[in-house]
């Protein structure tokens, strides 16, 4: 698809940030058509907080890494924007303060991500948008109503994941 085409058409876009215990974090992003074919896929190698960063960031440590130093560097990466970015982690809703796009976080064991979260659906999953987009909660709800109800909102990390696990064994 060429990117005047794929620029007409809605794209989604996934973060997924793996924590690998004393190797450090690190994130994937997947950005999909409305088929849910692959267009872009970016990871980065691991970041790992030092013992000052954890000590100065002290409770926004994890919003800094996952949403600002992570997911904020895959998506200025890509070369395409999508409609929307799903998270399936708290902490990487911060994005939202980083980039132009609606990030939302799918239904997790994790629960609401804070208390000012917008609540929204799509099908059996559980969405919340950050209060900063409550505003544009029509147009996030119109680029929703785009992808069917069917769609499981999980499958796309589960890819992401096992990416980046096949990367981490190639190198």
């Amino acid at each position: 698809m060429s990117t005047s085409q794929s620029e007409s058409v809605p794209l989604f876009g996934f973060v997924r940030i793996s924590d690998l215990g004393n190797s450090g974090l690190i994130g994937g992003y997947l950005l999909l058509n409305l088929l849910g074919r692959p267009l872009e896929f970016h990871c980065t190698e691991p970041v790992k907080p030092n013992r000052a960063q954890q000590i100065l960031y002290g409770t926004v440590l994890d919003a800094y890494l996952y949403g600002e130093q992570i997911a904020q560097t895959l998506v200025a990466h890509s070369r395409l924007q999508p409609a929307l970015i799903f998270a399936d982690q708290p902490a990487v809703l911060s994005l939202r303060s980083h980039c132009d796009v609606p990030v939302l976080m799918v239904d997790t064991n994790a629960g609401r991500p804070d208390d000012d979260a917008v609540e929204l659906a799509l099908g059996a999953h559980k969405l919340w948008i950050s209060p900063v987009d409550a505003e544009q909660e029509v147009s996030i709800r119109e680029s929703l109503s785009l992808l069917s109800a069917g769609w499981n909102l999980h499958e796309p990390f589960q890819r992401i994941e096992d990416a980046v696990a096949e990367l981490q064994k190639a190198a």
